[in-house]
């Protein structure tokens, strides 16, 4: 069997996308223009502006590319996250779609080989928080968001874990800030991280 060589690629877009070009939050208020930021820095400030977050919303997609057998593919899949804190979350994440509305977790996984497990719907409390323990609670929903083609969501381990990117800000990680770009008149910082399990890129 060839080996499979992957390319990951991360959109992580602060709710209304990368920031815009007539704004400048990536100054964070300390007057450092933008373009001085190391990639350290990029990195830190983003992570420090979603756990600053008291809501977000996003239209999140995974894409995978890589090639098998000499052959391009490229696999995508939903990972759309809306966020209100403490305790509302609504995310369609690959074959799950999970809400939380203050009182209750319901949860569903969509798979037609099984009729939808059996149309099991998952109801228990929510809790007064929304953490990634909580989520996680359920054997079949880790599953199937640790399983996926682009593994958990970056953006819940960003907005309800209390250390996120640990691996990627690692002494023994490489970490390259690439030259920024422009989506829809949005501009995008870009960070390479290279790590022991493969590269990967954040459009920021």
């Amino acid at each position: 069997m060839k080996r499979i060589r992957l390319f990951l690629v991360i959109f992580l877009l602060l709710v209304s996308g990368c920031h815009s070009q007539d704004q400048d939050p990536s100054n964070g208020g300390s007057g450092t223009p933008k373009d001085s930021l190391s990639a350290l820095q990029i990195l830190q400030r983003m992570i420090k502006t979603y756990q600053a977050a008291n809501s977000y919303q996003d239209q999140g997609i995974v894409t995978l590319s890589y090639r098998y057998a000499d052959e391009p593919r490229k696999d995508v899949s939903q990972a759309a996250v809306s966020w209100l804190k403490p305790n509302h979350l609504r995310l369609r994440a690959y074959q799950l779609s999970l809400t939380v509305d203050g009182d209750k977790l319901r949860a569903r996984v969509a798979d037609a080989s099984t009729n939808n497990i059996g149309n099991q719907l998952l109801v228990r409390h929510a809790g007064e928080g929304t953490s990634l323990t909580d989520i996680y609670e359920d054997p079949l929903v880790k599953d199937v968001l640790i399983g996926g083609r682009g593994g958990q969501p970056v953006q819940l381990e960003l907005l309800l874990q209390p250390n996120p990117l640990e691996t990627f800000l690692g002494e023994e990680v490489s970490l390259e800030k690439m030259s920024a770009v422009s989506i829809e008149g949005h501009r995008c910082d870009r960070v390479a991280v290279k790590t022991d399990d493969g590269r990967y890129e954040l459009w920021i």
